[in-house]
């Protein structure tokens, strides 16, 4: 797909929508995300993709990192993209599977390892953003924390790729920006 396309894709509401009458919280699955895969991308194996592909995700039972290199790549991208508290997990050969980004929330260090001679990395982190915390109590301090952690994790991920995209996904609503670092 072109970058148009694309765009117009991930703009288009629909494949986001849940169903009515769940929790805001916890969302059975992202099988809109895996149909978009499976419409849009022209192989049923992430092997047979003109460009190597590969996600990472993370095993729920034992926190192991998962690199997902072959499969139906709807599959493979719902299963890395199922943030734990917001979805359910994706039971796959027999492994509760949820967001690669709890083990490498930028994975330069699985491309590596997979043979990347050259690494773009894409950051969609959550930013502190040095301002008060939106609400109070223990849940928004929990959450700052865990962003400040998290962005400590990722500043040193991304020094080690080729070229870094660090996307401020926080003001989406309000048409977010992409910054290179």
């Amino acid at each position: 797909m072109t970058a148009a396309a694309i765009e117009t894709r991930a703009r288009d509401p629909v494949w986001r929508s849940t169903k009515m009458g769940m929790s805001r919280f916890l969302q059975p699955d992202l099988s809109r995300l895996r149909e978009l895969f499976e419409n849009n991308v022209a192989a049923n194996d992430l092997r047979a993709l003109r460009t190597h592909f590969a996600v990472v995700a993370t095993d729920l039972a034992t926190g192991e990192l998962v690199l997902w290199d072959r499969g139906a790549p709807g599959v493979a991208v719902a299963a890395s993209a199922r943030v734990p508290i917001r979805y359910e997990s994706m039971h796959v050969g027999g492994r509760h599977l949820v967001d690669g980004a709890l083990n490498a929330p930028v994975p330069v260090n699985a491309a590596r390892t997979h043979g990347a001679q050259f690494v773009i990395a894409v950051d969609v982190t959550d930013r502190p953003y040095g301002k008060a915390l939106n609400g109070s109590g223990m849940t928004a301090m929990a959450f700052q924390m865990m962003r400040i952690i998290i962005n400590r994790v990722i500043r040193q991920l991304v020094a080690r790729a080729d070229f870094a995209i660090k996307l401020d996904l926080h003001s989406t609503m309000q048409g977010g920006v992409a910054h290179s670092i």
